[in-house]
């Protein structure tokens, strides 16, 4: 008994910690890719998630971004705190309740929106395109299947827009050559979904039919985990 070896339980054989540097280090490109813009992670991920909720029709509040980006909420307060300063969102008193306000983007904010949402998947495709697409469809479909077991699924929390939302051009860019790159480009209308670590990103419940499947690649891109406001 006392010879049988003991399990490796160093760091670099966790699961969760290799996770963990997986997800900043995506977290550090995207953060590079805004870096231009004067953005923050957090602050696109709330300039784009309030865009597709009313692009499908919501007037969404606080409370509604933090549900859907599993943010706490002093951490959303703050942050649209900053980007209400900077003249891209405002916050009136939601027509539906006198005690909570929605969020609105102002005409700037959504200049910014359409500005910051290609390079984030401009990020999020050389990212992730370096395992090669089939790889990529496999970690997409393995990262619905833990959201789903953990009751946490995309899907549910973004409704199907009212109206199809407007495509957002992706810039030309050099992706990473891989010998495993056979298909569509992550990220591309073909391939029906972008990869996502919700912090990533644009992959919504592993899709049923091609109704989900094209809904998937407009959910927004970048919506990953807490950070910096």
């Amino acid at each position: 008994m006392d010879d049988m070896p003991l399990p490796d339980t160093s760091p670099a054989r966790s699961f969760g910690f290799r996770l963990w540097h997986v997800q900043h280090a995506f977290m550090r490109r995207l953060e590079a890719a805004l870096l231009p813009l004067g953005l923050t992670h957090m602050q696109y991920v709330m300039l784009r998630v309030t865009d597709y909720l009313a692009q499908a029709g919501e007037q969404p509040t606080q409370a509604r971004l933090a549900e859907g980006t599993a943010t706490d909420r002093m951490m959303v307060s703050k942050v649209l705190r900053l980007l209400e300063g900077k003249g891209l969102v405002v916050r009136p008193v939601h027509p539906d309740d006198a005690r909570a306000h929605h969020v609105v983007l102002t005409e700037a904010g959504r200049r910014m929106v359409a500005r910051s949402v290609p390079l984030a998947m401009r990020a999020q495709a050389e990212f992730f395109g370096r395992l090669g697409h089939e790889r990529v469809e496999r970690l997409s479909t393995t990262l619905d299947e833990l959201l789903l077991l953990e009751g946490s699924g995309i899907a549910p929390v973004f409704p199907l827009p009212a109206h199809p939302v407007p495509a957002h051009p992706v810039p030309a860019h050099p992706m990473p050559a891989c010998p495993a790159a056979n298909g569509p480009a992550p990220g591309s209308r073909a391939s029906g979904r972008v990869p996502d670590m919700r912090a990533g990103m644009e992959a919504g419940v592993a899709p049923s039919g091609a109704a989900q499947a094209d809904t998937s690649a407009r959910l927004p891109a970048g919506v990953m985990s807490e950070g910096r406001a």
